[in-house]
């Protein structure tokens, strides 16, 4: 037996349902009030519903593991010369260089055609025994001085191949900087404007009614050489392009990283 059981909620066609022996006398009376039929029909767009979604969660978990297939883990450290450029109005630029070292992880992803995007994550200090106070403007104090920071850079690499297991590399990027700390010590009696810095006195660079920004922008790149898919050695430079003073003066303060070191790749 067919019953008619009147057109969906939305005002689509009409559909059937098609009840034989108990199933026509038990749901008569609610196929003829459309409710048996709108639930199996209901039933049924969600189940397809439940289909499809199933069909795009495996095709994006197919699409992330053939990505995986052509990804890289690679850990590396090396040496980094960090270099705090400060400059009043159109005076010369005041250079304080920071000796240090930096490690972290990178994830490269082949794009294709010797193309490869890798983001990564790394931690750097830089450590200078002569240099200056940045929390006040007006103030260059000798002392020493310690920064740290965690970069964040996203570079694009181009390899050519010039054996068949040696790659010279191209890369260039942006590249998040955060400051996690810059602290100056001070070994000996420094006027501070109006105060004055005893022995053994330090200062933190980020503390409160502090002009120097924790945060940066750079952009960089640099060469390099991969061999047999394991290991790389890199030099690079990374320019901040933004300025870190943000006191009410003529200041400009900018922070540039040269660093070169050794990476090893995971397969």
């Amino acid at each position: 037996m067919e019953l008619y059981c009147g057109r969906f909620p939305n005002g689509g066609r009409p559909f059937k349902c098609h009840t034989a022996g108990g199933w026509e006398n038990k749901f008569a009376l609610m196929a003829k009030k459309s409710y048996f039929c709108e639930m199996t029909v209901s039933s049924r767009f969600w189940t397809q519903s439940h289909l499809d979604m199933k069909k795009i969660l495996l095709a994006a978990a197919a699409a992330l593991l053939s990505a995986n297939a052509f990804a890289q883990v690679s850990i590396g450290a090396g040496y980094v010369n960090t270099a705090l450029r400060v400059r009043n109005g159109d005076d010369s630029p005041t250079v304080t260089s920071m000796q240090g070292a930096y490690v972290g992880v990178g994830y490269g992803i082949d794009l294709g055609e010797g193309f490869t995007l890798e983001p990564g994550v790394y931690y750097s200090f830089g450590y200078n025994g002569e240099s200056v106070s940045l929390k006040d403007e007006a103030l260059y104090a000798k002392g020493k001085l310690w920064e740290h920071y965690l970069t964040v850079p996203v570079y694009f690499r181009y390899g050519i191949e010039v054996s068949p297991n040696v790659l010279f590399l191209i890369y260039g990027g942006p590249s998040y900087c955060l400051g996690l700390s810059s602290k100056s010590e001070f070994e000996s009696s420094v006027p501070l404007l109006v105060t004055t810095i005893g022995t053994d006195d330090s200062i933190d660079n980020y503390g409160d009614g502090s002009v120097y920004s924790r945060h940066d922008m750079k952009l960089g790149g640099g060469i390099g050489v991969e061999v047999a898919k394991r290991v790389r050695a890199t030099v690079g430079v990374d320019a901040g392009v933004l300025n870190r003073y943000t006191g009410d003066s003529d200041y400009k303060t900018h922070t540039n990283f040269v660093h070169f070191g050794v990476a090893y790749l995971f397969q």
